[in-house]
């Protein structure tokens, strides 16, 4: 049988009856209890069954409004179990583009819609993690983690991305990413219209002979995007760069000199325009490093 994730969202009912503090769960409608062993203005202490104490606390965050951005990709990998492997995109008009690959209740491309409002409510989430002091990745010791990679577009250049491998980053930041993940499950999916098929596709890299310039998930599949909307043309240039991709079924290799990419399409080889370059409109030159 196919195994899934189904979320249940981040909020829940809690009520506080004699010595107990009972809050309601979600998976089985039921009512958990705990002893609360005090109360202050901010702060209440508990003890679980096993006299293991906890501590609930009230947050207080400054959220900094400068930090925008108005588009959002979220994309995670797999892991040694049933860590659903998934892209979702959300721009600040609401568009939600989804391609879910394994153990998802929904797998394949599709579109959808959220009120603005969401969006908003989506990057303030995101900015009481202080997004821009958090660093670029969080690597656990552990191995077969799933990875969750989340970029963060700005007028069609990508202002940051942030690789969190074995739930290492911030809990603020795991809060943020976590709904968006399963926003798929929340909303009406539409299937695609005029697409090229290449949101499939994933590219490790932009390489040359003796360099790469590695890219996270979210930026694999946030130029997918903008390439399966991009015009097929009659054009000649100078193949500077190789993608290596797999759209798992196969690898294969396109190339590009950052703004031109020549790729398969139904069987043969096309070339896109993706209007700019790609490499210096999101700052990658200097990420070529030696193979």
């Amino acid at each position: 049988s196919k195994r899934v994730n189904i979320f249940l969202g981040t909020k829940t009912k809690y009520k506080i009856e004699g010595e107990y503090l009972k809050i309601y769960n979600l998976t089985d409608s039921s009512w958990n209890k705990i002893k609360v062993q005090s109360i202050s203005k901010d702060t209440l202490i508990f003890q679980y069954d096993d006299s293991t104490m906890g501590k609930y606390y009230n947050l207080h965050y400054k959220t900094i409004p400068t930090f925008d951005f108005d588009r959002l990709v979220v994309s995670s990998s797999s892991c040694l179990g049933n860590c659903p492997i998934s892209n979702v995109s959300i721009d600040k008009f609401g568009n939600v583009l989804y391609f879910g690959i394994r153990y998802n209740t929904v797998d394949g491309a599709y579109t959808g819609k959220i009120p603005i409002k969401q969006f908003s409510e989506i990057a303030n989430n995101f900015r009481k993690s202080n997004v821009n002091k958090l660093e670029d990745r969080y690597i656990s010791s552990y191995m077969d983690n799933q990875g969750i990679a989340v970029s963060f577009i700005k007028g069609n250049k990508i202002i940051k991305t942030i690789y969190d491998y074995g739930q290492e980053s911030p809990i603020e930041f795991r809060w943020a990413s976590t709904p968006v993940r399963y926003l798929y499950q929340q909303i009406q999916l539409d299937t695609i219209k005029n697409s090229l098929g290449l949101l499939s596709i994933l590219g490790n890299g932009f390489e040359n002979k003796s360099q790469i310039c590695e890219l996270e998930r979210s930026e694999s599949f946030y130029l997918m995007t903008l390439l399966d909307k991009s015009p097929i043309v009659n054009h000649t240039f100078v193949k500077k760069y190789f993608i290596e991709y797999s759209n798992h079924q196969e690898e294969k290799v396109m190339w590009t000199d950052g703004r031109y990419f020549e790729i398969e399409i139904n069987g043969s080889n096309k070339v896109l325009d993706l209007g700019y370059n790609f490499l210096s409109q999101n700052n990658l030159m200097k990420g070529f490093k030696l193979k």
